[in-house]
């Protein structure tokens, strides 16, 4: 898709037609080595291979990940559930805020273990509990569609 959108850059198509605002209105390309690995590293953690016990690692993936793929919005989302889990209000604020964001302008899911509603929803619920500084101790508060930290 990204590089199917670098081609409304050409010359003879610039200010002829719209430009969607995925990859910053398509003045970036994903490559195929940086779509994989970050899909691969967001997997890792979705599916729990790697061991939660510690947040730092947990954090670290799902960084790389955004920093191979930024234009997707569920390593964003997953990566402010952290942030809420360990208190720091403000990050998952950002976080959840860009991720609901890349949400609504694709429309759809990257990840599509879960429908693009609920993301939304999700994405809302992070965003909001960032907002007023409060998150569960334990997501049984919560239907945790994403992460069970």
């Amino acid at each position: 898709m990204s590089r199917l959108g670098s081609l409304l850059q050409h010359p003879a198509l610039k200010n002829i037609l719209p430009h969607p605002p995925v990859f910053d209105h398509c003045k970036h390309t994903l490559s195929r080595d940086d779509e994989s690995a970050a899909s691969a590293l967001y997997w890792s953690v979705a599916q729990q291979n790697q061991p939660l016990v510690s947040p730092e690692a947990t954090r670290g993936t799902l960084h790389h990940t955004i920093k191979l793929n930024p234009w997707v919005g569920e390593p964003h989302l997953l990566l402010a559930q952290v942030y809420l889990t360990v208190g720091n209000f403000e990050q998952a604020e950002v976080l959840a805020s860009r991720g609901l964001y890349l949400l609504a302008i694709w429309g759809n899911t990257w990840y599509k273990r879960i429908r693009w509603d609920a993301w939304i929803a999700w994405g809302r619920i992070l965003q909001q509990s960032a907002q007023k500084k409060t998150w569960p101790e334990h997501l049984n508060k919560l239907n945790n569609l994403a992460l069970d930290l």
